[in-house]
C-alpha cells in the first residue's frame, strides 16, 4: 500500500498545480478558471477513491459541490470561499506525505469539511430576470438550456458580453470533426456555450444546428453558409482593460524523464556541433565569389540564430521560477503560524528567476527548516513586537536572483535575531570549545550547521534555530555551493545561499590568454580598452597559470562595473555559451564552468570578480562547501 500512496503523492501534485495556480490569483478566477479548478479537484477526488482513501474522497467530493455551485451561480466566490480553500488544501497537501504509511487516518476530513460549509453561503442576488427578456431566443430555446449553460449565459450577460447565434449545417460523416474545429475556433477569444440541434436543414446527409456563443465581437472564419445573429438585447457595457481580463491558459505535458535529457541533449549537441563547424564554414567562405559569399553567410547565421534559440528553449525546460518553490514555503509558514499565535507575511522578491528542477527539489527540505525556525524561533509573538516598537506582524522573505550561472537565494526574517552567547554556551555544554578559547562571532555561527546543535530548552514540534541547518550545508555542499547567516540581534536573522545552476545559457566574452580561449559572462563585463599603464589590471595568466604575461603591446583590458579590471591577451570574439558547471575544489573558486567553443577545445567561463577576489581580494566566510 506505501507504494501506492508513493503513486498518490505524484499523481495528485500535476493537480495540485493547478488548484494553487487558481487560488493564488489577485483576482476573482474567471469561468474558465473554475472550470479548471473543478476538474483538478475531480480528477482528485477519483485517484483518492481509486487508491481507497475514503477520507479523502469524501472531503474532496465536498469541495467538488462547492465548485460546482459556483459554477452555477448558487454561490458566489468570495475572499472566504477563497481563504476556505485555501485552508482547505493546506490541510489536504499536509496530510499527503502521511499517507504513505497506508492510509489517509491522518487527514482532519471533519474539520476540512467544516471549513467549506462555512464558505457556502448562497448568493445574495435579487432574482434573475428571464433570460428571454436579455436575449432575442425563442421560448422554446431558452427551455432546451441546461442549467449549468444558462449560468453561462447570465455571466456573460453581467459582463457585458454579446451573445451570439450560429446556425450551421455539416456533412454527416464529417460532423464530429468540423464542429470541434470550429468550437476550437470560437473558444479562442469567447466562449461556445451551447449546441442546438435544428430541424430546419436536417437531412439524411447533414446535422443542422445552432451554436450559442460569447464573444465581445463579432465571429469570424466562419462557414460560408453559416448564418450568424447577435441575441443580446442591451448594448455592451464597458469592460476593463484587455490586458488585466485575459489569461494565457498553461497546459501542462506528462513526458519521462529519460526522453526529455535525450531530447535536450540532443539539442545541445547540435549546438555544439554546428560551434566546430562555423569556423570552417567562414574560411569555405571565403573562397567563394561575392555574390555567393553573401548568401552563405546570410544561410550561416540563419541556422546559428535557429540554434541559439533552440539552446536557450532547451535550457528553459529544465527549469521552474522560484515561485514555485516559495509558494510551497509560504504554505508552510502559514500553517505554523495558524498553530503559533504568530502575525507574519510571506513575500517572495526575483519569483521569476528560475531555478533547475532538480535543484529546487534538493533546496525544498533545507528552506523549509530555515522557514520553520525563522517563524518559530525567529518571529516574536505580536506583544514582544509591540514592546520592542515593531508592527505586530513580522516578516519573512525569499528572495532570489541569477548571476551567470550561479543562483542566489536568501531567506529573511525581521525577527529578534541570533543569540551568539547562546550559542556558544550551549557549545562549550556540548564540549565543542575549548574552557580558554573565546570563538568570534563568525565562529560562533559555524556551530548553527553542526548535526544536533540546537539552543531550545524544550523539545517542540518545531525545533530551535539549529536543528535542521546541518541539512541545509549537507544539501548546499553537495551541490558546490556556499550558505552564510547574517543577524542582527533585535533585527532579524538573514540567510544567504548561493549554488551552481545546473546549466545556464548566456552571452559571453570570449578572450585569448595563454594560447587558449576563456569567457567572461557578457553581463559581468562594463567596457573593453587598449592596455594602459593607469589601468592597474590583474593579468589573467598570473590567476589561471601563476605566471606574467609577456612584455609588449597589444593587450586588452576588460574593466568591471566596480572599475576593478582584468589584462587579457586578445578578445576573440561575443558569443552565446551554453554552460555547465565543473567541480573544483578552492583551488578555482573563480571558475563558472565550460563550454563546448567553436574549436576542439571546451571554453573555461571564469567569474571575473571571483578573480578580482582570487588576486588579493577577501573572500566570505562560507559554511557547508567549497564554491564550484
Amino acid at each position: 500500500m506505501k507504494g501506492d500512496a508513493v503513486d498518490f503523492s505524484a499523481e495528485a501534485a500535476e493537480r495540485l498545480e493547478t488548484v494553487r495556480s487558481v487560488l493564488s490569483l489577485a483576482r476573482p478566477p474567471r469561468a474558465g478558471e473554475i472550470n479548471e479548478l473543478f476538474r483538478a479537484v475531480h480528477s482528485l477526488k477519483g485517484l483518492a477513491g481509486l487508491k481507497g482513501y475514503s477520507r479523502f474522497a469524501g472531503a474532496l467530493h465536498e469541495a467538488e459541490s462547492l465548485l460546482d455551485a459556483i459554477r452555477l451561480s448558487r454561490v458566489t466566490w468570495t475572499d472566504r470561499v477563497r481563504e476556505a480553500l485555501d485552508r482547505f488544501f493546506l490541510r489536504f497537501e499536509a496530510a499527503i506525505d502521511a499517507a504513505a504509511s497506508g492510509d489517509d487516518a491522518a487527514f482532519p476530513a471533519e474539520e476540512a469539511i467544516g471549513l467549506l460549509s462555512e464558505a457556502r453561503a448562497p448568493a445574495s442576488t435579487p432574482p434573475a430576470a428571464p433570460l428571454s427578456a436579455e436575449l432575442d431566443l425563442p421560448e422554446r430555446t431558452v427551455s432546451c438550456l441546461s442549467e449549468y449553460e444558462e449560468s453561462r449565459l447570465r455571466a456573460h450577460r453581467a459582463a457585458g458580453t454579446a451573445i451570439w447565434t450560429i446556425d450551421v449545417a455539416f456533412p454527416l460523416d464529417a460532423f464530429e470533426a468540423a464542429l470541434k474545429d470550429l468550437g476550437a475556433r470560437l473558444n479562442d477569444g469567447g466562449e461556445w456555450i451551447a449546441t442546438l440541434p435544428q430541424v430546419a436543414g436536417f437531412s439524411a446527409e447533414q446535422v443542422a444546428v445552432q451554436l450559442l456563443v460569447a464573444r465581445e465581437r463579432e465571429p469570424e472564419g466562419l462557414p460560408e453558409d453559416a448564418g450568424l445573429r447577435r441575441v443580446s438585447r442591451e448594448p455592451e457595457q464597458p469592460r476593463v482593460a484587455a490586458e488585466e481580463t485575459e489569461r494565457a491558459a498553461v497546459r501542462t505535458l506528462r513526458l519521462e524523464a529519460s526522453r526529455l535529457e535525450a531530447l535536450l541533449a540532443e539539442a545541445d549537441e547540435a549546438r555544439a556541433r554546428f560551434q566546430k563547424l562555423s569556423g570552417e564554414m567562414v574560411r569555405l567562405e571565403e573562397g567563394l565569389p561575392p555574390s555567393q559569399r553573401v548568401i552563405a553567410a546570410r544561410l550561416r547565421l540563419r541556422l546559428d540564430g535557429s540554434l541559439e534559440r533552440l539552446a536557450r528553449q532547451a535550457a528553459g525546460i529544465r527549469t521552474v521560477p522560484i515561485s514555485r518553490l516559495g509558494d510551497r514555503l509560504s504554505r508552510a509558514a502559514k500553517r505554523i503560524l495558524e498553530s503559533s499565535g504568530k502575525k507574519a507575511e510571506f513575500r517572495i522578491v526575483g519569483g521569476e528567476s528560475e531555478i533547475d528542477r532538480g535543484l529546487a527539489d534538493d533546496l525544498a527540505d533545507p528552506l523549509l527548516h530555515i522557514v520553520r525556525n525563522a517563524v518559530d524561533h525567529g518571529i516574536e509573538s505580536p506583544g514582544e513586537r509591540r514592546a520592542a516598537g515593531k508592527p505586530e506582524s513580522g516578516t519573512v522573505t525569499l528572495m532570489a536572483r541569477s548571476r551567470n550561472s550561479r543562483l542566489l537565494i536568501s531567506l529573511a526574517d525581521d525577527g529578534r535575531g541570533i543569540d551568539t552567547l547562546a550559542v556558544v554556551r550551549r557549545a562549550r555544554e556540548l564540549g565543542w570549545i575549548r574552557p580558554e578559547a573565546e570563538p568570534t562571532e563568525e565562529e560562533a555561527r559555524a556551530f548553527l550547521f553542526r548535526p544536533g546543535f540546537s539552543t531550545a530548552s524544550a523539545v517542540s514540534e518545531i525545533s530551535g534555530r539549529g536543528v535542521g541547518l546541518d541539512l541545509v550545508a549537507e544539501r548546499v555542499a553537495a551541490r558546490h555551493g556556499e550558505v552564510r547567516v547574517l543577524s542582527t540581534p533585535g533585527r532579524g536573522t538573514r540567510f544567504e545561499i548561493e549554488i551552481a545552476i545546473a546549466q545556464a545559457v548566456f552571452d559571453a566574452l570570449v578572450v585569448l590568454e595563454q594560447d587558449r580561449a576563456w569567457a567572461f559572462p557578457l553581463a559581468a563585463i562594463a567596457r573593453v580598452a587598449r592596455e594602459s599603464a593607469g589601468d592597474a589590471a590583474i593579468p589573467l595568466s598570473r590567476v589561471v597559470a601563476g605566471t606574467e604575461p609577456a612584455a609588449g603591446p597589444g593587450r586588452v583590458t576588460v574593466f568591471l562595473s566596480d572599475r576593478s579590471a582584468i589584462s587579457v591577451a586578445r578578445v576573440l570574439r561575443q558569443e552565446m555559451l551554453v554552460v555547465r558547471p565543473v567541480v573544483t575544489g578552492d583551488a578555482a573558486p573563480f571558475l563558472i564552468g565550460a563550454s563546448q567553443g567553436r574549436g576542439d577545445d571546451a571554453i573555461l567561463v571564469l567569474d571575473p570578480k571571483r578573480i578580482v577576489r582570487a588576486a588579493g581580494g577577501p573572500r566570505p566566510a562560507t559554511a557547508g562547501g567549497g564554491a564550484a
